[in-house]
């Protein structure tokens, strides 16, 4: 266990070390940086560093990258604790202050990698409050998204933001279907998951779990308008719920066709499809995709 130990805090700090060979500019921060690798306290070396080291050596990048990464440290420690403090905006914001003080290609590559990893936090807060919300927090994870894609400007990296984006409004759809109630008749949240797929699609068409999801969702909106035909309907109520119902199975048919375009075959996609297909009273197409279902997946 202690060499293990060992290994990690030469990984850690051999960055630090050879920084320090090379340069004296930052004598003070150097030596904070030999005493923290002894205590482990980002805190302890925080103060330290607010206290002896001047203010021309704070404005060199190797110093305030070290700053940044204390800061980091600190929330890495303690993330419930930085909701009152905000030690994470204050790593990225003097990350971000660092990288502006021309560093050397060292100190360069040291900073964008912390801040990719706190700009991953940022994405991860998104990303809980998106599969747990409710209805009266519903905005919440907009909110922490908006914070996370002003974090990556304010810091110019280079991230997937878009893959990123339709990470989230996945989540964000499944949550919504989750929180769907049979007895929901303004349809609240499935339009929510309808509108959140075709935002991905909008990111890439051809993303086979929203296409198969968006087929999914208008079949079974259709599937509960008549599950919930009130039992004393008239018979026009009664042809206008049917009318809806199979509008709803049509707009799902093209989506789930085009998951036989570019998606792997599985037996969901087919079962999608088959259902729509009897829905619609395609029995042909029906019987066809069963006697597909039946060789290609034989044991299920």
């Amino acid at each position: 266990m202690e060499n293990q130990r060992l290994k990690y805090l030469f990984l850690a700090f051999a960055w630090f070390i050879g920084i320090m060979t090379l340069s004296a500019q930052h004598p003070m921060t150097d030596q904070i940086i030999l005493r923290y690798q002894e205590h482990q306290d980002p805190k302890i070396a925080l103060q330290e560093m607010a206290q002896t080291v001047s203010k021309e050596e704070k404005k060199l990048a190797f110093v305030m990258y070290t700053e940044g990464f204390l800061l980091k440290e600190c929330y890495k420690k303690n993330p419930a604790e930085d909701i009152k403090i905000n030690r994470r905006d204050q790593a990225i914001e003097k990350l971000q202050q660092a990288l502006l003080a021309q560093p050397d290609d060292a100190t360069k590559d040291n900073i964008q990698k912390a801040q990719k990893f706190l700009l991953g936090t940022y994405f991860n807060d998104a990303l809980m409050a998106a599969r747990s919300f409710q209805s009266s927090n519903e905005a919440l994870p907009y909110q922490l998204f908006e914070k996370f894609e002003k974090k990556i400007q304010q810091s110019q990296s280079d991230q997937p933001v878009n893959a990123l984006k339709s990470q989230f409004y996945k989540k964000l759809a499944e949550r919504h279907y989750e929180l769907w109630q049979p007895a929901d008749t303004l349809l609240t949240h499935p339009k929510s998951c309808i509108d959140l797929y075709k935002k991905v699609l909008l990111q890439d068409p051809t993303d086979c779990e929203a296409l198969q999801n968006l087929a999914v969702l208008y079949y079974n909106i259709g599937v509960n308008k008549i599950k919930n035909v009130p039992s004393q309907a008239e018979m026009d109520q009664l042809i206008q719920l049917q009318e809806e119902a199979i509008g709803l199975f049509r707009q799902a048919l093209p989506f789930a066709e085009s998951t036989f375009q570019d998606c792997p075959k599985n037996l969901s996609q087919y079962k999608a499809l088959m259902y729509i297909q009897k829905a619609l009273g395609n029995d042909e197409a029906f019987e066809r995709l069963q006697t597909e279902v039946q060789q290609l997946f034989p044991n299920d």
